[in-house]
């Protein structure tokens, strides 16, 4: 069984645990809603994906159009490291939630977490954590591919 964790900038989400465990390979669902949803998922990943985890939620969110990703945890086992660094001025929150969702889809890239907060939310600077396989990438290019985002 696979787990992860999607953090959502929303509080909204009526019926959305029932909904998510309907879903052909989902065993499990974990919703806690403080400042954020915070949604923690156990599936079959031979039945169902993250991205069409993804999109079923944030479509039964209504959010789909929407970036509105801010964290994620795909539990990935492996040679693993952490790679901290602070994004300056960058544009705003949707070019975030947008660059969050690109690195959500990166089979290299097994968690990100920002100190991102929609009620104090400063464009000047955002410190983010990327938990990436070192069998596969580096570094450098982790830096380079948020750069290319971010372009």
């Amino acid at each position: 069984m696979a787990k992860l964790t999607l953090t959502i900038d929303t509080i909204m989400y009526h019926g959305l645990e029932q909904y998510i465990e309907s879903l052909e390979g989902v065993s499990k669902v974990l919703i806690t809603n403080k400042t954020n949803l915070i949604i923690t998922i156990t599936y079959d990943d031979s039945k169902i994906d993250i991205n069409t985890l993804k999109l079923e939620i944030l479509l039964y969110l209504n959010l789909s159009k929407t970036p509105s990703i801010i964290g994620f945890n795909k539990y990935k086992k492996g040679n693993y490291k952490e790679y901290k660094t602070s994004i300056n001025d960058f544009c705003c929150e949707y070019c975030l939630k947008n660059m969050l969702e690109i690195l959500l889809s990166n089979p290299n890239i097994s968690a990100v977490t920002t100190d991102y907060n929609a009620d104090t939310c400063n464009t000047k600077k955002l410190n983010m954590t990327i938990t990436y396989n070192l069998d596969n990438t580096n570094s450098k290019e982790i830096l380079k591919l948020i750069n290319n985002i971010l372009d």
